[in-house]
């Protein structure tokens, strides 16, 4: 069988059917090759030839068990069990194996850590003017506003494109994982925020060659689309400026909306559509949140708490 060609197709299936991007891939190409370079190994020392084709439910127990020695997060095992689990699924789907040898097999277990968030008073601390003016104030103030407003992943906002924005309606067009969108809301101050960026980066625009009235949302100072990283440093920049003792990112941000909603009544599949997760499960880490916060409350407040 030819492995390398085999790989390349899994590349594809991820990319057309499943909708991932070329890094996710790039992830799961990695981890099947790593795991490739084990077998080697293990033929080296058995005598008996393996390779990706033929690897058995054995050959992958000796590799976690191997990740395991390497001293390598859980979290980090179970994603690439998880990188082999699609792979040989892939191969059973298309009758290129009998059966996967990680049918059955656990995952490791590992803590998932609650999210991060910042209180009501310093989100809104966040969102206060800065001392500066012009476009890149301006733009900073859209930046946040939208994703506190809509809680979008910072991926989702750098992908944004003037065409998606409904401000009149105060709604926007989301491409989330998988390829797969939907519509997030914009406060009117949200708005508000973003018509004025926008009015003062036309000359920027048409810098970039898109004219006023296309192209990206948010544009560096050489009219060109602004990456997810370049959009996290905005919001740390911003962050230390507010004067926030700690570390402040975009998805800090999604998890105070998530978690500021969660406090106000709103219900978890609402605001498991609004983040955009494909399962319930992924959102109910906020109720623990939430939960822990009312026992704080409770321990801080209740005259026999202590007894």
């Amino acid at each position: 069988m030819d492995v390398p060609r085999i790989l390349e197709r899994f590349g594809d299936t991820l990319r057309l059917q499943k909708g991932l991007t070329d890094s996710t891939v790039g992830t799961y190409l990695r981890d099947l090759l790593d795991f490739r370079a084990f077998l080697g190994r293990l033929s080296q020392r058995t005598g008996r030839s393996m390779d990706l084709d033929t690897a058995d439910r054995s050959a992958v127990r000796g590799y976690l068990a191997e990740l395991h020695r390497r001293g390598l997060a859980p979290r980090t095992s179970a994603r690439r069990l998880s990188s082999l689990r699609a792979f040989y699924s892939h191969l059973v789907s298309r009758g290129l194996k009998d059966r996967s040898p990680v049918r059955g097999l656990s995952s490791p277990r590992f803590a998932h850590p609650l999210p991060g968030f910042l209180t009501v008073d310093e989100a809104f601390g966040l969102l206060e003017p800065g001392e500066s003016d012009g476009l890149a104030e301006a733009r900073s103030k859209a930046l946040l506003e939208l994703l506190y407003s809509s809680g979008v992943r910072v991926s989702e906002a750098a992908g944004l494109d003037l065409a998606d924005l409904d401000l009149e309606r105060g709604v926007f067009k989301v491409m989330g994982k998988g390829r797969k969108e939907r519509v997030a809301f914009l406060t009117d101050t949200a708005a508000e925020a973003l018509r004025e960026y926008l009015a003062l980066c036309e000359p920027l625009r048409r810098k970039g060659g898109y004219g006023v009235d296309g192209g990206p949302v948010f544009l560096g100072r050489n009219g060109k689309r602004l990456g997810a990283r370049s959009l996290q440093r905005l919001v740390g920049k911003r962050a230390s400026d507010a004067g926030l003792n700690r570390a402040v990112s975009p998805h800090t941000l999604r998890h105070s909306f998530a978690t500021h909603l969660l406090d106000s009544g709103a219900d978890l599949r609402s605001i498991q559509e609004m983040l955009g997760h494909t399962s319930l499960g992924a959102t109910q880490r906020y109720t623990q949140v939430s939960i822990e916060r009312l026992m704080e409350a409770y321990h801080r407040a209740h005259p026999r708490s202590e007894a």
